[in-house]
């Protein structure tokens, strides 16, 4: 998802090895443990039962030599596991109904579960009558940002459970993988047998690209097995971050390879993110880690959704049936029933095959923030612009037809009174009368067919809403025009600045209304507040022009 145009490298002073400072964010050092197989038990040093630092250590024995029997005769000792890691958190897990959990963390030698976590599994569950729950109680003596958190390596079943929530408990690599493996290899969420609702709190993926790694993985059901159901997933945070510990200069290409996957083997009912962002880091290290370069994807790969709904922010996040989205005609998800980003979306994919119910977008779809000569932008670090601030795509968007779009500004503009004696309040202070600020930034939803209403508040520029288009014919090279379509309610206020609203409109290549251009049986009805500039720069889709563009016009649409 990018543009041919990038950024010229940067000055001799950004020119210094960067280093990796992730580390130096984690109050907690990252552990070896003795080797230990991702699908099975560990062979030596599984505690089974009740456990904290404060208790005598319990029998150590060997899971993988019990029967189903033994295992049962456990009765609750297997049902509850406690422990508390080194900063003291505490935190418990419970398993209700059929079924045990077993857990070691990343010195299992030792006897006593009192540090990171390495594996949290339930065995002989049932996938109806099995729920798996756990919480974190925070340290009372240390007040840290891990504080009230517990950290995983991975998360496995074999068979079906029917709800696993593990409120407080993130995943990140905590125990290096055995023999030599790649990076984040032996760390994920394995769940073959399906689960019906699956909740915890966040992910935190640290990717060096100087090193061979792999992505975090969160896996739900058997690629050869449907599952019967659609599950329910909920995440709090996502922090992915992809750096070079060897790089002599600031990145700035995108990183394009999944980082972190969700992967659902069926459809998802809903999935809820607060958000999904790079690692948080302080205001020194923000310039060695802009969010273009370093922020990693955050790939859903699936066959449909019902619900997709994140709260805050989500960066360089793609939903679609591959890795790669719009890759082909079949890439797409065959629905998505309503997607809502209650923060900005910047460098998004939604790739649908089929309808969309409704998209909402809160603070826009590509982020505004840019580093331009303009005067509104001086002050902004080259670390903070977004997407289209760096010549790529700020979201995009296909389906076969979208219910309803609603988009609102990302950002405000203040203005200020061209009379003098309105321009201050009586102590002296500026008085800004504050407008609707980006709403579309690089940004492009197009449709094969029609679009029942869109709502749009705030400017958009170098963007396109297109009806009747076939994304991947385009792709392919091929005409993408084609057949009837409708935008049968538009709102929209607003400037349109190099940007364009269209329904079965082809372009010529000189851009939008140049002789060439070709109006099919499409249709617009609406109404428009705002002003229209075409500056003669190429939008997302590589077309040029501002304006609307249809054979049938009702209301107030004018063309650039």
């Amino acid at each position: 998802m990018s543009l041919t145009r990038r950024r010229s490298d940067r000055p001799d002073p950004a020119r210094r090895r960067l280093r990796s400072s992730l580390e130096a964010l984690e109050t907690r050092q990252m552990l070896s443990g003795t080797g230990i197989n991702y699908y099975t038990p560990q062979a030596s040093g599984v505690i089974v039962g009740s456990v904290n630092p404060n208790t005598p250590s319990p029998t150590i024995g060997n899971i993988a030599q019990l029967s189903t029997n033994a295992l049962a005769s456990l009765g609750t000792q297997a049902k509850t596991v406690s422990g508390r890691d080194r900063l003291g958190n505490q935190w418990v897990i419970s398993v209700h109904g059929p079924g045990q959990v077993i857990v070691t963390d990343a010195t299992p030698n030792d006897g006593v579960l009192d540090d990171d976590l390495d594996t949290i599994q339930i065995i002989n569950s049932s996938p109806t009558k099995t729920y798996v729950t756990g919480g974190v109680s925070s340290s009372s003596f240390n007040q840290t940002a891990n504080s009230g958190i517990v950290l995983f390596n991975k998360l496995i079943s074999q068979n079906g459970v029917a709800s696993i929530v593990l409120n407080g408990f993130v995943l990140t690599q905590t125990v290096t993988p055995p023999n030599g493996g790649l990076a984040y290899s032996n760390t994920g969420v394995y769940l073959p047998g399906g689960v019906k609702t699956l909740e915890f709190t966040g992910v935190r993926a640290a990717i060096d690209v100087s090193q061979a790694q792999q992505p975090i993985n969160i896996i739900i059901g058997d690629p050869n097995i449907p599952l019967p159901y659609k599950p329910n997933v909920r995440i709090d945070e996502i922090r992915n971050t992809v750096f070079d510990s060897t790089a002599t200069a600031i990145p700035t290409t995108p990183p394009t390879q999944p980082t972190v996957n969700i992967i659902v083997n069926g459809e998802l009912n809903g999935l809820n993110i607060v958000s999904a962002t790079q690692q948080t880091v302080d205001a020194a290290q923000q310039y060695f880690f802009p969010i273009v370069g370093t922020t990693g994807r955050t790939s859903v790969q699936t066959n449909g959704i019902n619900r997709l709904n994140v709260t805050g922010s989500a960066v360089n996040f793609t939903v679609s049936r591959t890795s790669t989205p719009f890759s082909g005609p079949l890439s797409g998800i065959r629905h998505l029933g309503k997607a809502s980003f209650g923060g900005n979306a910047d460098g998004l994919a939604l790739d649908v095959k089929g309808r969309i119910g409704g998209l909402r977008f809160v603070k826009g779809l590509g982020s505004p923030v840019n580093n331009s000569t303009l005067p509104a932008n001086y002050g902004i670090p080259n670390a903070a612009t977004g997407y289209p601030g760096n010549g790529l795509i700020g979201g995009l968007v296909r389906a076969s037809s979208i219910g309803h779009v609603n988009v609102g500004p990302a950002d405000s503009v203040l203005l200020t009174s061209n009379d003098p004696l309105s321009q201050q309040s009586s102590p002296g202070e500026p008085i800004y009368h504050p407008i609707p600020g980006h709403a579309l930034n690089s940004a492009g939803i197009v449709t094969s067919g029609s679009i029942g209403s869109v709502k749009v508040l705030g400017d958009s520029t170098n963007s396109e809403i297109k009806t009747g288009f076939d994304l991947p014919s385009y792709s392919a090279g091929f005409q993408a025009t084609r057949g009837a379509s409708h935008i049968h309610k538009l709102h929209i206020k607003g400037s349109l600045i190099d940007s364009v609203v269209s329904a079965s409109y082809t372009p010529a290549k000189a851009g939008y209304g140049q002789p060439g251009s070709s109006a099919g049986p499409g249709s617009i009805t609406g109404r428009f507040q705002g002003g229209v500039y075409n500056t003669g720069a190429t939008n997302i889709l590589g077309n040029t022009g501002a304006g609307f563009y249809a054979r049938h016009k009702k209301g107030y649409l004018p063309q650039g």
